[in-house]
């Protein structure tokens, strides 16, 4: 995938969704993963686990993956076709509470700017990396 460099795929959010398994495969094989932190993932067969999380949570989150004391959290944003082309991420300073605050209170809200998002940019979105098209989680708003 173009333009994500490997320790911020998960942290740019679910950019690996547009992409087919054979692709996937094929992309991990072409990185030179290495450490940018003591909380990066190097093994490409971890991090296709790791994307494979992502794509069954539609959301992506990291702590300290790209520097110390950096948290993050991650949606897709979809074409009208349902696949992804970009993603909205919110980073944060990490503390103990970081995972539960951002699971509880800012993805909920990432959700609803991402559904807002593809609403308003409509068909106007790109077709998106590669050619597999992915179907759109079905992702409640928040109450």
């Amino acid at each position: 995938m173009p333009g994500c460099r490997p320790s911020a795929l998960r942290w740019a959010g679910s950019c690996s969704r547009g992409l087919d398994d054979p692709t996937l495969d094929a992309w991990l094989a072409t990185l030179e993963l290495r450490k940018v932190s003591e909380h990066t993932c190097t093994d490409p067969r971890q991090l296709r686990r790791l994307i494979r999380r992502v794509r069954l949570d539609g959301h992506a989150y990291v702590e300290q993956e790209l520097e110390r004391g950096l948290c993050s959290i991650a949606v897709p944003l979809h074409n009208p076709a349902g696949t992804v082309v970009a993603a909205l991420n919110v980073g944060m300073p990490y503390r103990d509470e970081a995972r539960s605050r951002a699971l509880g209170e800012v993805l909920p809200a990432l959700r609803d700017t991402a559904l807002e998002v593809e609403r308003l940019a409509g068909p106007r979105f790109p077709a998106g990396p590669g050619s597999a098209s992915q179907p759109r989680a079905n992702l409640p708003r928040s109450a």
